[in-house]
Protein backbone atom coordinates (compact mmCIF):
# COMPACT_ATOMS: atom_id res chain seq x y z
CA UNK A 1 0.00 0.00 0.00
CA UNK A 2 2.76 2.38 0.98
CA UNK A 3 4.62 1.43 -2.18
CA UNK A 4 1.62 2.32 -4.30
CA UNK A 5 1.28 5.68 -2.56
CA UNK A 6 4.99 6.42 -3.13
CA UNK A 7 4.62 5.51 -6.79
CA UNK A 8 1.57 7.77 -7.11
CA UNK A 9 3.44 10.65 -5.49
CA UNK A 10 6.41 10.12 -7.77
CA UNK A 11 4.09 9.97 -10.76
CA UNK A 12 2.42 13.24 -9.73
CA UNK A 13 5.81 14.92 -9.33
CA UNK A 14 6.94 13.73 -12.75
CA UNK A 15 3.65 14.79 -14.33
CA UNK A 16 3.84 18.21 -12.71
CA UNK A 17 7.45 18.60 -13.85
CA UNK A 18 6.53 17.68 -17.42
CA UNK A 19 3.67 20.21 -17.38
CA UNK A 20 6.05 22.92 -16.14
CA UNK A 21 8.64 22.02 -18.77
CA UNK A 22 6.06 21.98 -21.56
CA UNK A 23 4.65 25.31 -20.37
CA UNK A 24 8.11 26.82 -20.27
CA UNK A 25 8.98 25.54 -23.76
CA UNK A 26 5.64 26.75 -25.10
CA UNK A 27 6.22 30.19 -23.58
CA UNK A 28 9.86 30.32 -24.76
CA UNK A 29 9.20 29.36 -28.37
CA UNK A 30 5.99 31.39 -28.44
CA UNK A 31 7.92 34.47 -27.27
CA UNK A 32 10.63 33.85 -29.85
CA UNK A 33 8.04 33.53 -32.60
CA UNK A 34 6.28 36.72 -31.52
CA UNK A 35 9.62 38.52 -31.42
CA UNK A 36 10.35 37.24 -34.94
CA UNK A 37 6.98 38.49 -36.17
CA UNK A 38 7.57 41.85 -34.50
CA UNK A 39 10.93 42.20 -36.30
CA UNK A 40 9.34 41.26 -39.63
CA UNK A 41 6.57 43.84 -39.16
CA UNK A 42 9.04 46.51 -38.03
CA UNK A 43 11.30 45.85 -41.03
CA UNK A 44 8.32 45.97 -43.37
CA UNK A 45 7.24 49.30 -41.90
CA UNK A 46 10.76 50.69 -42.27
CA UNK A 47 10.90 49.55 -45.90
CA UNK A 48 7.49 51.11 -46.51
CA UNK A 49 8.63 54.40 -44.96
CA UNK A 50 11.75 54.37 -47.14
CA UNK A 51 9.67 53.80 -50.29
CA UNK A 52 7.27 56.55 -49.30
CA UNK A 53 10.16 58.96 -48.78
CA UNK A 54 11.62 57.98 -52.15
CA UNK A 55 8.26 58.55 -53.84
CA UNK A 56 7.83 61.93 -52.12
CA UNK A 57 11.35 62.94 -53.14
CA UNK A 58 10.77 61.88 -56.73
CA UNK A 59 7.44 63.72 -56.83
CA UNK A 60 9.12 66.87 -55.56
CA UNK A 61 11.89 66.54 -58.16
CA UNK A 62 9.37 65.97 -60.97
CA UNK A 63 7.33 68.99 -59.85
CA UNK A 64 10.49 71.13 -59.78
CA UNK A 65 11.50 69.87 -63.22
CA UNK A 66 8.03 70.50 -64.69
CA UNK A 67 8.09 73.97 -63.16
CA UNK A 68 11.45 74.76 -64.78
CA UNK A 69 10.28 73.26 -68.07
CA UNK A 70 7.07 75.30 -68.03
CA UNK A 71 8.91 78.52 -67.16
CA UNK A 72 11.82 77.96 -69.57
CA UNK A 73 10.62 80.41 -72.23
CA UNK A 74 9.59 82.91 -69.57
CA UNK A 75 13.06 82.67 -68.06
CA UNK A 76 14.70 83.30 -71.45
CA UNK A 77 12.32 86.21 -72.04
CA UNK A 78 13.23 87.76 -68.70
CA UNK A 79 16.93 87.41 -69.54
CA UNK A 80 16.34 89.22 -72.85
CA UNK A 81 14.35 91.96 -71.11
CA UNK A 82 17.11 92.71 -68.61
CA UNK A 83 19.72 92.73 -71.42
CA UNK A 84 17.68 95.08 -73.56
CA UNK A 85 17.32 97.68 -70.82
CA UNK A 86 20.92 97.17 -69.72
CA UNK A 87 20.00 96.34 -66.09
CA UNK A 88 22.97 94.12 -65.32
CA UNK A 89 22.62 94.29 -61.53
CA UNK A 90 19.03 93.03 -61.62
CA UNK A 91 20.02 90.45 -64.23
CA UNK A 92 22.74 89.15 -61.91
CA UNK A 93 20.26 88.70 -59.03
CA UNK A 94 17.77 87.00 -61.34
CA UNK A 95 20.48 84.68 -62.65
CA UNK A 96 21.44 83.69 -59.09
CA UNK A 97 17.80 82.86 -58.36
CA UNK A 98 17.50 80.69 -61.48
CA UNK A 99 20.80 78.96 -60.68
CA UNK A 100 19.64 78.11 -57.16
CA UNK A 101 16.43 76.55 -58.50
CA UNK A 102 18.34 74.40 -61.00
CA UNK A 103 20.94 73.32 -58.43
CA UNK A 104 18.27 72.41 -55.90
CA UNK A 105 16.52 70.23 -58.45
CA UNK A 106 19.77 68.46 -59.34
CA UNK A 107 20.83 67.93 -55.72
CA UNK A 108 17.44 66.59 -54.60
CA UNK A 109 17.25 64.20 -57.55
CA UNK A 110 20.77 62.84 -56.95
CA UNK A 111 20.16 62.39 -53.22
CA UNK A 112 16.78 60.69 -53.66
CA UNK A 113 18.45 57.91 -55.67
CA UNK A 114 20.45 56.95 -52.55
CA UNK A 115 17.51 57.01 -50.13
CA UNK A 116 17.42 53.24 -49.57
CA UNK A 117 21.14 53.15 -48.63
CA UNK A 118 20.75 55.38 -45.59
CA UNK A 119 17.27 56.95 -45.21
CA UNK A 120 18.13 58.99 -42.12
CA UNK A 121 21.23 60.59 -43.66
CA UNK A 122 19.64 61.27 -47.07
CA UNK A 123 16.49 62.74 -45.53
CA UNK A 124 18.65 65.01 -43.39
CA UNK A 125 20.67 66.19 -46.41
CA UNK A 126 17.54 66.82 -48.47
CA UNK A 127 16.13 68.96 -45.65
CA UNK A 128 19.38 70.94 -45.64
CA UNK A 129 19.00 71.53 -49.40
CA UNK A 130 15.69 73.28 -48.66
CA UNK A 131 17.30 75.28 -45.86
CA UNK A 132 20.15 76.29 -48.19
CA UNK A 133 17.68 77.54 -50.77
CA UNK A 134 15.90 79.67 -48.16
CA UNK A 135 19.26 81.20 -47.25
CA UNK A 136 20.16 81.62 -50.94
CA UNK A 137 23.26 79.44 -50.48
CA UNK A 138 24.58 77.01 -53.08
CA UNK A 139 25.00 73.53 -51.57
CA UNK A 140 26.94 70.75 -53.31
CA UNK A 141 27.34 67.08 -52.39
CA UNK A 142 29.99 64.46 -53.06
CA UNK A 143 29.07 61.04 -51.71
CA UNK A 144 32.07 59.02 -52.87
CA UNK A 145 31.82 55.97 -50.65
CA UNK A 146 29.55 53.56 -48.86
CA UNK A 147 26.98 55.37 -46.71
CA UNK A 148 25.11 52.37 -45.31
CA UNK A 149 27.19 52.17 -42.13
CA UNK A 150 28.79 55.28 -40.63
CA UNK A 151 30.10 53.41 -37.54
CA UNK A 152 28.27 55.54 -34.95
CA UNK A 153 24.67 55.56 -33.75
CA UNK A 154 22.18 56.93 -36.28
CA UNK A 155 20.68 59.50 -33.93
CA UNK A 156 24.13 60.85 -33.03
CA UNK A 157 25.36 61.17 -36.63
CA UNK A 158 22.16 63.03 -37.54
CA UNK A 159 22.46 65.41 -34.58
CA UNK A 160 26.13 65.97 -35.31
CA UNK A 161 25.81 66.60 -39.05
CA UNK A 162 22.69 68.71 -38.62
CA UNK A 163 24.56 71.04 -36.28
CA UNK A 164 27.67 71.26 -38.48
CA UNK A 165 25.69 71.82 -41.71
CA UNK A 166 23.47 74.48 -40.12
CA UNK A 167 26.56 76.32 -38.90
CA UNK A 168 28.11 76.09 -42.36
CA UNK A 169 24.97 77.34 -44.14
CA UNK A 170 24.47 80.25 -41.76
CA UNK A 171 28.11 81.27 -42.07
CA UNK A 172 28.00 81.00 -45.88
CA UNK A 173 24.85 83.13 -46.00
CA UNK A 174 26.88 86.06 -44.67
CA UNK A 175 29.74 85.61 -47.13
CA UNK A 176 30.37 86.66 -50.71
CA UNK A 177 30.80 83.11 -52.02
CA UNK A 178 27.57 81.80 -50.42
CA UNK A 179 28.53 78.15 -50.93
CA UNK A 180 28.73 74.92 -48.89
CA UNK A 181 30.19 71.58 -49.96
CA UNK A 182 29.41 68.30 -48.18
CA UNK A 183 31.85 65.50 -48.95
CA UNK A 184 31.87 61.88 -47.72
CA UNK A 185 34.50 59.34 -48.72
CA UNK A 186 35.89 55.98 -47.56
CA UNK A 187 39.47 55.05 -46.72
CA UNK A 188 41.14 51.72 -47.42
CA UNK A 189 40.15 50.33 -44.00
CA UNK A 190 36.46 51.34 -44.49
CA UNK A 191 36.75 54.36 -42.22
CA UNK A 192 34.70 57.44 -43.11
CA UNK A 193 35.88 60.99 -43.66
CA UNK A 194 33.14 63.63 -43.77
CA UNK A 195 34.08 67.22 -44.54
CA UNK A 196 31.82 70.27 -44.65
CA UNK A 197 33.37 73.35 -46.26
CA UNK A 198 31.71 76.76 -46.35
CA UNK A 199 32.68 80.16 -47.66
CA UNK A 200 33.27 82.83 -45.00
CA UNK A 201 33.43 86.59 -44.80
CA UNK A 202 37.00 86.94 -43.60
CA UNK A 203 39.16 84.85 -41.29
CA UNK A 204 37.84 82.51 -38.58
CA UNK A 205 39.54 82.48 -35.16
CA UNK A 206 39.90 78.75 -34.51
CA UNK A 207 41.10 79.24 -30.92
CA UNK A 208 38.25 81.56 -29.93
CA UNK A 209 35.79 79.19 -31.55
CA UNK A 210 36.60 76.54 -28.91
CA UNK A 211 35.23 78.73 -26.11
CA UNK A 212 31.77 77.77 -24.86
CA UNK A 213 29.19 80.35 -25.93
CA UNK A 214 31.47 82.06 -28.45
CA UNK A 215 29.71 83.19 -31.61
CA UNK A 216 30.76 85.49 -34.38
CA UNK A 217 29.21 86.43 -37.69
CA UNK A 218 32.40 85.53 -39.51
CA UNK A 219 32.37 81.88 -38.45
CA UNK A 220 28.91 81.89 -36.86
CA UNK A 221 29.93 79.08 -34.49
CA UNK A 222 28.21 79.26 -31.10
CA UNK A 223 27.36 76.62 -28.51
CA UNK A 224 26.51 74.27 -31.37
CA UNK A 225 30.15 73.43 -31.92
CA UNK A 226 30.53 72.47 -28.26
CA UNK A 227 27.49 70.21 -28.47
CA UNK A 228 29.02 68.59 -31.55
CA UNK A 229 32.27 68.02 -29.70
CA UNK A 230 30.40 66.37 -26.80
CA UNK A 231 28.83 63.87 -29.21
CA UNK A 232 32.22 63.14 -30.78
CA UNK A 233 33.87 62.72 -27.36
CA UNK A 234 31.34 60.01 -26.46
CA UNK A 235 32.92 57.76 -29.11
CA UNK A 236 36.49 56.48 -29.09
CA UNK A 237 36.59 56.09 -32.89
CA UNK A 238 35.69 59.68 -33.84
CA UNK A 239 37.71 62.84 -34.24
CA UNK A 240 36.44 66.31 -35.19
CA UNK A 241 38.84 68.95 -36.49
CA UNK A 242 38.57 72.42 -38.02
CA UNK A 243 40.65 74.39 -40.48
CA UNK A 244 40.56 77.69 -42.31
CA UNK A 245 42.24 78.80 -45.52
CA UNK A 246 41.52 81.59 -47.99
CA UNK A 247 37.97 82.45 -46.88
CA UNK A 248 36.95 78.80 -46.56
CA UNK A 249 36.18 77.09 -43.26
CA UNK A 250 36.17 73.27 -43.05
CA UNK A 251 34.83 70.93 -40.38
CA UNK A 252 36.28 67.44 -40.84
CA UNK A 253 34.82 64.37 -39.10
CA UNK A 254 37.03 61.27 -39.10
CA UNK A 255 35.21 58.05 -38.12
CA UNK A 256 37.32 54.93 -37.74
CA UNK A 257 35.77 51.65 -38.87
CA UNK A 258 34.39 49.08 -36.45
CA UNK A 259 33.19 45.48 -36.68
CA UNK A 260 29.53 44.61 -37.06
CA UNK A 261 29.16 44.30 -33.25
CA UNK A 262 26.93 47.11 -31.86
CA UNK A 263 28.85 49.96 -30.26
CA UNK A 264 27.33 49.66 -26.75
CA UNK A 265 28.26 45.96 -26.72
CA UNK A 266 31.80 46.78 -27.84
CA UNK A 267 32.14 49.23 -24.97
CA UNK A 268 30.82 46.65 -22.48
CA UNK A 269 33.23 44.00 -23.77
CA UNK A 270 36.10 46.46 -23.66
CA UNK A 271 35.28 47.33 -20.05
CA UNK A 272 35.06 43.66 -19.12
CA UNK A 273 38.42 42.92 -20.74
CA UNK A 274 40.04 45.83 -18.94
CA UNK A 275 38.61 44.57 -15.63
CA UNK A 276 39.84 41.03 -16.33
CA UNK A 277 43.26 42.40 -17.19
CA UNK A 278 43.41 44.33 -13.94
CA UNK A 279 42.36 41.22 -11.98
CA UNK A 280 45.01 39.11 -13.70
CA UNK A 281 47.69 41.64 -12.76
CA UNK A 282 46.52 41.60 -9.16
CA UNK A 283 46.59 37.80 -9.17
CA UNK A 284 50.15 37.76 -10.49
CA UNK A 285 51.27 40.21 -7.82
CA UNK A 286 49.61 38.16 -5.08
CA UNK A 287 51.24 34.92 -6.28
CA UNK A 288 54.58 36.62 -6.22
Amino acid sequence: MFSNLANMATFKILLTSLIYIESFLLFYYGARYLFYLWNVIRKSRQDLMIREKQIDAMKTSIEDFNGLKHDFYNILGTYSGYLEVGSLDRLKKYHESVTQSVLKFGSSLDLSKKMDLNPALITLLMNKVDYAQRLNVQMRFQLLGDITNLWIEEIDICRLLSCLIDNALEAAAGSVGRSVEFRLCNTADRSKIISITNSTQGAVDLEMMKLIGYSGKKGHMGVGINNSQKIVNSYDNCHLSFSYYDNEFTACLDIKSRSSVPIPLLRAVKGALLTMGANDKCGVQMNR
